[in-house]
């Protein structure tokens, strides 16, 4: 790679507009025949189809790769090898990397973000999956303390879900978030850095346990309340998606209407790459409180989980889990001393993967990988209905 590259014309553009969104200022990316006093290098790491995936400083990047926090072995090794060639400056020569200068990020006041050092943070800045509630992260890096660090979401399109997180994720106690500022007119949110390690595991007692600590005893809904609240969903998503009504009508209807469902505080993406663990203990704390509910539906996070591991962290993708989510409920349901058989699962499970299908497409469309594993789950349920 060159000293120096540059964007064609059309991802210039792009890239520059995606800073402005984040910045909420002029943002120009620097050209050969330009210079600017007050521009800044930075590498740019960008997807197959050229957008951006994250964006860091050439210099003075202490901290910032290890925020990746990596959940499997293998991507351990990765990000290891990426720290060596970031500190000894051959970065710019990985693949989809480009070195580019940028105007327009000097002078900051930092201090609207809530961060109070005099000295101006080192800026890494991670780009979200492209989906209609799109927030990009940015960790704002003390140097020489790490645990100075702020983590500020910004969303970047329209529709934002970080009001959510603010009101609702705050009043939650089993989330242990803490919030430093929330700014609605440029729709960010500041948050505290916490330190840890990520980790892909099966689903275990211990988190079963915090789930269960969710659920609202005293509060259930009623059957037809839920297909009722799954149908609303419904019609809230756009046309071209409705095609998958057929599939979802005949198995909604198996729901009775009279079946009880417990109602809990809701995290809405349980997920391992949300998990935080401390180092040398068996403690972890939850991330991303973006889509967090005050009125959610037992067992949903349980097997939110169950499936994001399975979908996006297993070589070989179950064609059966109910034995082993049939155990976690059972266990769950124990620890509230409630009753739950085998029928009970069964509805629990087509109201979670209806809900959870539509909510998920109504957001990142029909091409992500999650919301195609829900929707050949629900294909498997229609199977063993006609069988």
């Amino acid at each position: 790679m060159n000293e120096l590259t540059f964007p064609t014309s059309q991802e210039q553009k792009k890239i520059a507009s995606l800073l402005r969104k984040i910045f909420n200022r002029e943002i120009e990316i620097i050209s050969k025949d330009k210079k600017k006093t007050d521009s800044c290098e930075f590498y740019f790491v960008l997807n197959n189809d050229k957008s951006v995936r994250f964006i860091l400083p050439k210099k003075n990047g202490c901290h910032l790769l290890s925020y990746l926090s990596p959940s499997t072995n293998y991507s351990k090794i990765i990000l290891l090898l990426l720290k060596i060639l970031y500190k000894l400056r051959l970065f710019g020569y990985l693949p989809s990397t480009s070195l580019y200068s940028i105007s327009g990020l000097r002078n900051i006041r930092w201090s609207k973000y809530g961060w109070t050092k005099a000295q101006p943070p080192n800026v890494f800045i991670m780009v979200g999956t492209e989906k209609r509630t799109q927030n990009a992260v940015l960790f704002l890096d003390d140097s020489h303390n790490l645990k100075n660090t702020l983590i500020v979401k910004v969303s970047i399109n329209k529709l934002s879900n970080l009001k959510n997180e603010y009101n609702v994720g705050r009043v939650m106690e089993a989330n242990s978030t803490q919030y430093v500022k929330y700014n609605s007119e440029e729709n960010f949110l500041t948050q505290n850095y916490y330190s840890g390690y990520k980790k892909v595991t099966d689903l275990n007692n211990r988190h079963v346990d915090y789930l269960a600590g969710l659920v609202l005893k005293k509060h259930k809904k009623s059957g037809s309340e839920v297909k009722r609240d799954i149908l609303n969903i419904f019609n809230s998503i756009d046309e071209e998606h409705k095609l998958c009504f057929p599939d979802l009508k005949p198995l909604l209807e198996t729901v009775k209407n009279t079946s009880l469902f417990y109602r809990a505080h809701s995290h809405g993406d349980f997920a391992p790459y949300n998990i935080i663990y401390k180092k040398n203990s068996k403690k972890f704390i939850i991330i991303d409180w973006e889509n967090a509910d005050l009125d959610g539906l037992a067992l949903n996070d349980l097997f939110n989980y169950v499936y994001i591991k399975d979908c996006l962290f297993s070589i070989n993708k179950s064609s059966n889990l109910d034995s082993f989510l049939y155990l976690m409920s059972q266990n769950y349901f124990l620890k509230i001393d409630a009753e739950f058989n085998l029928e009970d699962f069964y509805q629990y499970k087509i109201i979670i993967i209806i809900r959870e299908f539509l909510l998920r497409l109504k957001d990142a469309g029909s091409k992500d990988v999650y919301v195609k594993y829900l929707y050949e789950l629900i294909r498997n349920e229609n199977e063993k209905k006609c069988l």
